[in-house]
């Protein structure tokens, strides 16, 4: 089994000019956040087989598909959907989420997510990106 974890934050400067796109027509404006202790955690288990089970523990859904190319493009748990998409992993797999930061609530809590979601399936899939490119690639994916 492989374990992800990432801290959600408070910002206290800077607002979202660090998200895409706004970071794009304002540089490397800078940012005062901090790192809270409401996490965002990943675990994934291999399959024998090709399914790909998905768990949102705190959202309370779950749902599974036969393959990776039965993943669906427009879903509750799209940004796990893409995700996995996106690594293309050669087995089956089981995700199985949770963030503690509460819905809406403005403190990261999906961004702490798809970076502990990057974290565990690059793994998952023998390390093929470096830090840097997963941050961009999880950029990408969530917008």
């Amino acid at each position: 089994m492989i374990k992800s974890s990432a801290p959600t934050r408070i910002d206290l400067a800077g607002g979202t000019l660090d998200i895409w796109p706004l970071h794009l027509f304002f540089g490397n404006a800078p940012t005062l956040n901090a790192a809270i202790d409401l996490y965002a955690t990943v675990e994934i288990s291999p399959r024998k087989d090709k399914r790909v089970v998905l768990r949102s523990l705190d959202l309370d859904l779950k749902a599974s598909f036969s393959s990776l190319k039965a993943l669906p493009e427009n879903h509750p748990l799209q940004l796990i959907t893409r995700t996995v998409k996106f690594y293309a992993p050669k087995s089956g797999l089981e995700i199985s989420t949770n963030c503690q930061a509460p819905q809406g609530s403005g403190i990261g809590g999906s961004s702490a997510l798809n970076i502990a979601l990057h974290g565990a399936l690059n793994k998952f899939v023998g390390g093929r990106f470096n830090k840097q490119e997963m941050i961009e690639i999880a950029r990408n994916i969530e917008t």
